[in-house]
């Protein structure tokens, strides 16, 4: 296990529960602890009032609201909120970094998750580097 995140604290939102497990596999192979995994916006944000956890991973995708509406509504109750939002593919990914500027605190992934991809944008994120929205060549 990677030593790098251990102490740090992720809260999952994915609606598809074999997601939902690789994400946590990817957590906490590189040493972060999973406090709860969800599959709705509603119970996302109750699961981060409940645990403020280091990150929220998050699906835009998701029953019964948008992802980037989810982050919005917790952004205004966390304002050092933390939120790597996932998206179907890099060339979404890549194309939504524009966003950045109406989301500070967001950060973009594509799906499928390769866990060196995400362990470099974890160190980016917890960092507070300006690029951790770019996506790597």
């Amino acid at each position: 296990m990677n030593q790098g995140f251990v102490g740090k604290t992720v809260v999952i939102v994915e609606d598809s529960m074999i997601i939902q497990n690789d994400l946590a596999q990817a957590y906490e192979s590189l040493g972060m602890k999973v406090l709860s995994i969800c599959g709705d916006g509603r119970t996302a944000i109750d699961q981060y009032q409940q645990y403020s956890p280091d990150l929220i991973s998050l699906d835009i995708i998701i029953p019964d609201m948008h992802g980037i509406e989810c982050y919005r509504t917790l952004k205004k109750a966390h304002a050092n909120l933390k939120c790597l939002l996932f998206l179907l593919s890099r060339q979404i990914a890549r194309s939504s970094r524009s966003a950045k500027m109406r989301y500070p605190g967001i950060f973009f992934f594509g799906k499928p998750v390769n866990v060196e991809d995400l362990e470099n944008r974890l160190y980016k994120i917890f960092r507070g580097d300006d690029d951790a929205n770019v996506e790597s060549a």
